[in-house]
């Protein structure tokens, strides 16, 4: 699901979040009539367009509104960004020293540096608040956790030189299938131009499809996958969105 409500003018960047919801009953055509019916009567409500798709295991599951619009990534982005950094690490690609056939869980540990260029001013980063004057080392683990986790946007300033910039980011997700998904510009260019978030962005469909290959057909390996959907599942963003609505013992990764 891809929560498409519009964006502020003060940027939130929780604003949207990638929701993987496994639901194992079967939707009769009638309840899946009644689903469509509802999710188009909250759209009316909504102060912009809103772009839905979904996706229940061993059904034909069709609750879509608008699935292949190009509604903007925003944050979303740090999903697509983390697993090409993981990527890299497996294939012992991301640090120039990393020797071929390094664990990923060595690879996680190691340590990237926090730079001062890293740091977006007035922008959310918990990385930041620690560290307001950057200049120190954290373990690559902490900064895929805090910027998956908690939507850091110094932590995703970090991941992003460390992979080379946005055109990595979306050669890799062409390259694992995910074509409909177009990046540009990372936060630090967001945070100086919101109007150029309408160029970053993924179609819904494609973002559940990604969804389904972590889950199904993982891109990366099976320790980084496992650390991936561990970090979506403790995250504790939007307490007042999705993670409100969750029947009782519902796990949501987001």
């Amino acid at each position: 699901m891809l929560d498409g409500t519009a964006k502020p003018s003060a940027y939130d960047p929780n604003m949207r979040v990638f929701t993987l919801l496994l639901i194992l009953v079967p939707l009769t055509s009638l309840a899946q009539n009644s689903l469509r019916s509802k999710i188009a009567a909250i759209a009316k409500d909504a102060r912009g367009t809103v772009n839905v798709s979904c996706m229940l295991p061993g059904t034909k599951l069709d609750c879509d509104l608008n699935p292949h619009n190009h509604p903007p990534m925003q944050s979303m982005y740090k999903l697509p960004l983390a697993l090409t950094a993981l990527h890299l690490a497996d294939t012992g690609k991301l640090f120039p020293d990393q020797r071929s056939g390094e664990p990923t869980d060595v690879t996680l540990d190691r340590n990237v540096r926090f730079l001062p260029t890293d740091i977006i001013p007035g922008s959310f980063s918990p990385l930041t608040d620690r560290y307001p004057k950057a200049n120190v080392d954290v373990t690559l683990r902490e900064a895929i956790r805090l910027a998956i986790g908690q939507s850091d946007n110094g932590a995703e300033e970090i991941l992003i030189r460390l992979v080379g910039g946005p055109p990595a980011v979306q050669n890799y997700m062409h390259s694992i299938g995910i074509t409909a998904f177009h990046l540009l510009y990372s936060e630090r260019d967001l945070d100086r131009d919101e109007n150029l978030q309408y160029q970053d962005w993924i179609e819904p469909a494609a973002a559940v499809q990604l969804l389904e290959r972590l889950v199904n057909n993982p891109p990366v390996s099976p320790v980084a996958n496992a650390f991936v959907l561990q970090t979506m599942t403790d995250a504790v963003t939007g307490p007042g969105r999705l993670r409100a609505g969750r029947p009782p013992g519902a796990v949501l990764a987001h």
